[in-house]
């Protein structure tokens, strides 16, 4: 049975989407590269709709939690929950159904550069809707939270805290297997000695996937929404324009300077020094993960970021500057 479930599991969800949708037809399977969740398209009448099921309990909190506290403020802009499914005597893979965004990833569109700029810009309008749908000071903690809240880890309030903790982590990872090069060490070391530029940064609602990958378009090649909150958490803003795994803001800086068009706001200098550190992070992310996870490929692509930002090139912020209005 797909997605590692058994017959009788599959009929248990099957009962239960039902339950909630009534008489529906099974139409397609899509895949996950990652392996963190299975998703099946369903199609009652002419609607469609996602069942998506997960190999652990954590994604599934993190993306329930999002939909249920967090993605009403983005209104038609992305799914809506129709249920979550807790998997019976914790045996069973947690699941959720979601309403279906007409349309396709970005990633797959092959627009051209104007159209393509327009739905960047577009997703600056969300993202911005998304960081702001927390309407008090900020959230309670950094990290990721269960279903109803509650911290799943450590969860420090302290920004600089949070992020030395993740880069010391990935740092102490890549040294003991011997992933990183001298120089690539000293830029990671560098980037840890500029974590005032964090001081009092709050908490916001982040999608931490936040690419093409995950926006759709239509068949116009309008925006249609953005989609996949696995791993959403409490977080830095600036995490949402850095955490790229095509690079686009190294190799498309015209992408990166639309979406700060839609957003709203130039960035500010702390915001931008935020940026390059978020940045070597997540190159370092993907030098560990690509390795580990037989990436190679990710792993090549960090090792090059890391090279980029060792030379201080982020071209989407010099573009910033160049551009103004």
């Amino acid at each position: 049975m797909d997605g590692g479930m058994t017959a009788e599991q599959w009929q248990r969800l099957r009962q239960w989407c039902l339950s909630l949708l009534g008489p529906f037809q099974e139409a397609a399977t899509a895949a996950r590269i990652h392996g963190r969740s299975a998703l099946w398209q369903l199609q009652r009448h002419d609607r469609r709709f996602f069942l998506k099921v997960y190999q652990d309990n954590a994604a599934w909190e993190r993306e329930v939690h999002a939909y249920e506290q967090w993605t009403p403020a983005l209104g038609n802009d992305t799914p809506r929950l129709l249920g979550a499914y807790e998997p019976h005597q914790g045996v069973e893979q947690p699941a959720i159904l979601l309403t279906g965004l007409a349309g396709l990833p970005l990633r797959d569109a092959q627009l051209a550069s104007s159209p393509e700029q327009a739905v960047w810009r577009r997703a600056g309008v969300t993202l911005r809707r998304l960081h702001d749908s927390w309407q008090e000071e900020g959230g309670p903690f950094f990290g990721p939270c269960g279903r109803f809240g509650e911290p799943a880890g450590n969860a420090p309030e302290d920004p600089g805290a949070f992020v030395s903790a993740g880069m010391e982590r990935l740092l102490k990872q890549a040294l003991a297997q011997g992933y990183l090069a001298a120089d690539e060490i000293l830029t990671v070391w560098g980037a840890l000695g500029l974590l005032d530029c964090f001081d009092g940064e709050r908490p916001r609602p982040c999608h931490r996937d936040y690419g093409p990958d995950n926006w759709l378009v239509d068949d116009a090649g309008n925006w249609a929404g953005v989609i996949d909150y696995e791993m959403s958490q409490w977080d830095l803003p600036m995490n949402d324009f850095s955490r790229y795994p095509h690079w686009e803001w190294l190799q498309r800086p015209e992408l990166l300077q639309a979406l700060y068009e839609g957003y709203g706001r130039r960035l500010s200098p702390a915001e931008k020094q935020q940026c390059y550190v978020l940045r070597v992070q997540y190159a370092l992310d993907a030098v560990v993960w690509g390795m580990q996870a037989q990436f190679y490929g990710f792993a090549d692509e960090g090792h090059r970021a890391l090279a980029a930002l060792a030379q201080g090139e982020l071209p989407d912020l010099q573009w910033s500057l160049e551009h103004r209005h």
